[in-house]
């Protein structure tokens, strides 16, 4: 019953995750208006078809109600809190069109470098064919912006940039951000009034990395096992004992608060429970053990209270195992004869121990946890889990080993 309860909790959080997932994706992020006011609140990261061309802009992350679209036509700039700031910008079409995008500042100065985003609208208007991003460079805001090619940039900037006298030779290709920096640093010297600035180094996305995040863990945990058909290690009625579990896990971390993942853990569970023989009103305590050990797949679904994969979470899901190692040992009273007398000892007799044992287990788990990211490339770990399940299969005279445990994990994941 328990064990159902907890299949049932996990498919409904990985429902409620699959929701979350859909939604749009808000991270923190301001508005630069016409007048140079800041607004403070969440953009969305649209895809690269639509990132030039506007934007999502919320008051709360959380409340679709204050969603406004975002167009360069009508604000100065945004960014992201940390990341990078995109800036509005026309672009001319021919002769007598412009269109306003975003394009995200790569550097400042006098002379300044930007890169535009691909978008199927820019090439349903003949601006650009191929796919980009493409990098622009604009002398002042008043001057017109170029698209720099691929084949003959040297040619076009030496054009454009013959202003300053001390620039020196422009050869080879230079269509890279790292030689484009490197040159305008030399051009905008002519103008130490407005130096250099390289911008290549704020993120362009918020400070926790997206995808596949493999990760360690090594924790203990209290655990109760016993056996099914067992008067001398009942299931549900043992003592708990302690147990180690380690593994390795990989989970997909987004800008949602959805995450979803599997590990390979192996772990310990180990139990006793005592039992009383009475000798004629003479009582001898007998004491039974179990340790078994396993290796588990957990399947795991994540929801984190707020969107950003990081901070606290809940997490269920099932979990599928093989216990390949088992130690049981069973005591009864055996009667010995001394001086005369007799009377009762305690035997303990190992009943389990086989190489060749080899059970699998299903069960489920449940839990909550905090990530917290310590750079880009690591976040710290911590979860508190409990869980359930037993062998699909019985042994003989004993029935099917099931299990709880409650348990705390730390790790790292990468």
């Amino acid at each position: 019953m328990r064990l159902s309860f907890l299949w049932c909790l996990s498919g409904l959080l990985l429902l409620a995750g699959s929701a979350t997932a859909q939604r749009p994706k808000f991270e923190p992020g301001y508005l630069l208006t016409p007048a140079g006011d800041t607004l403070k609140g969440f953009l969305r990261r649209d895809t690269r078809n639509a990132m030039a061309l506007e934007m999502a802009f919320r008051t709360s992350a959380d409340d679709a109600g204050t969603q406004r679209q975002v167009f360069p036509r009508r604000f100065r700039g945004a960014g992201f809190r940390p990341g990078a700031t995109y800036v509005a910008r026309a672009l001319p079409l021919n002769n007598q069109d412009t269109l306003w995008v975003f394009v995200r500042q790569l550097v400042s100065g006098h002379a300044s470098l930007y890169q535009l985003d691909y978008s199927s609208a820019l090439a349903e208007k003949g601006l650009y064919a191929a796919d980009g991003p493409f990098l622009l460079l604009q002398k002042g805001p008043k001057e017109p912006m170029i698209t720099l090619p691929v084949q003959g940039s040297a040619a076009l900037l030496k054009t454009y940039l013959a202003d300053c006298p001390s620039l020196g030779t422009i050869g080879g290709n230079v269509r890279t951000a790292d030689r484009l920096t490197s040159l305008l640093a030399r051009y905008n010297a002519c103008w130490p009034q407005e130096p250099t600035r390289d911008l290549r180094a704020l993120p362009t996305q918020s400070a926790t990395r997206t995808g596949w995040r493999p990760g360690v863990i090594l924790g203990g945990q209290l655990t109760q096992i016993g056996y099914q058909a067992s008067g001398e290690l009942p299931s549900g009625e043992t003592e708990r004992g302690f147990g180690f579990l380690i593994g390795v896990q990989a989970f997909h971390v987004g800008p949602s608060q959805f995450s979803y993942g599997a590990g390979l853990q192996v772990a310990s569970r180990a139990s006793s429970y005592s039992t009383t023989f009475n000798d004629g009103g003479e009582f001898l305590s007998l004491r039974h053990h179990l340790t078994i050990t396993t290796v588990q797949v957990p399947l795991l679904a994540r929801l984190f209270l707020r969107p950003g994969g990081q901070g606290v979470y809940v997490t269920a899901g099932p979990v599928a195992g093989l216990n390949f190692r088992n130690k049981t040992v069973i005591s009864t009273p055996m009667r010995v004869v001394q001086g005369g007398g007799s009377g009762y000892v305690e035997k303990q007799t190992n009943v389990e121990w086989t190489p060749g044992y080899r059970e699998f287990t299903v069960g489920g788990m449940l839990g909550a946890g905090l990530r917290q990211p310590v750079s880009s490339r690591l976040a710290f770990v911590m979860e508190l889990h409990g869980g359930l399940g037993s062998e699909l299969k019985g042994r003989a005279l004993y029935g099917a080993a099931a299990y709880s445990t409650m348990g705390v994990t730390t790790g790292l994941e990468f």
